[in-house]
């Protein structure tokens, strides 16, 4: 029986902080540690800003691997202590101290590289779920082999040492995500300006007084139509070409169908900010 320590001291956030950019769904209420007393009907009251228990996400995560059977102890706030029977049971720790790091914790390291960016609140919030989205995999049978490997020389693991030291490949794997979000994120925001001052040349432009049906696909293709001669069908992936078309038209109102289920969003965007209140959505 060998007895090991985990450090948390570096995730001591709280979720005042993290909620800013970390989507509720990713923590449920038992990774939160209550701190007030129950109330007259026996539930426990939580604060919005409790502290995140890493505590309960590392259960979590044992449970998960087979070791629900195994107490962790806490000597202090940010120092956890269990023990370990055998070598088996030290691969289902190893394993899940991986999915912690890489599942669990890599909400709090992006959301600290994207709070270092110099962008309002409302902005990282963007940028967050497509850096996120963006990161690739690790391998957690691999990165559990490397931290079974250090556990069998020592029994005291840091979490953010671990990563900072020992992963610096997936670090930097995530950095490179962030930065690629925040160049995606600024050319949306371009985009969407270029847009904006194309809608207030359309808005003083004379128009032509046809009315222009818009008829956007669950493929992605989408029909342009004024309802008598003209249809045009446009294939997918053809948003520039379907914008300078309609500019061109110059109508002088747009009725958008979106049928696409997603597929069409940023077309459907680029229309509305384009033609502003010409546009009549359905």
């Amino acid at each position: 029986m060998q007895t090991y320590s985990v450090l948390t001291d570096e995730y001591a956030f709280t979720a005042a902080k993290t909620d800013s950019f970390i989507p509720s769904p990713v923590f449920n209420s038992a990774d939160k540690t209550p701190t007030e007393a129950e109330n007259e009907d026996g539930n426990k009251v939580v604060k919005e800003s409790e502290p995140l228990s890493i505590r309960a996400l590392l259960a979590r995560r044992m449970r998960l691997c087979g070791l629900g059977h195994v107490e962790i102890s806490c000597r202090s706030e940010s120092r956890l202590m269990l023990s370990i029977a055998d070598d088996d049971e030290l691969h289902l720790f190893a394993r899940a101290l991986s999915e912690l790091m890489l599942v669990d914790l890599r909400y709090f390291e992006f959301a600290r590289m994207v709070d270092m960016l110099p962008f309002s609140v409302d902005e990282k919030k963007k940028i967050l779920p497509c850096a996120l989205g963006s990161a690739p995999k690790s391998d957690p049978n691999k990165i559990s082999e490397r931290v079974f490997d250090y556990l069998c020389d020592n029994s005291l693991l840091n979490l953010n040492g671990f990563l900072r030291f020992r992963l610096q490949d997936v670090i930097e794997n995530w950095r490179v995500s962030v930065d690629i979000a925040v160049e995606e994120f600024l050319l949306i925001e371009e985009y969407n300006e270029l847009l904006e001052i194309l809608g207030l040349f359309s808005d003083v432009r004379p128009t032509d007084g046809t009315d222009v049906l818009v008829i956007l696909q669950p493929d992605g293709s989408c029909t342009v139509t004024d309802g008598d001669k003209l249809r045009i069908d446009c294939a997918p992936d053809s948003s520039e070409g379907v914008l300078s078309m309609l500019t061109g038209m110059a109508p002088s109102h747009v009725t958008l169908f979106d049928f696409s289920n997603g597929a069409c969003d940023k077309l459907c965007r680029a229309i509305c900010l384009l033609f502003g209140t010409h546009v009549e959505k359905n």
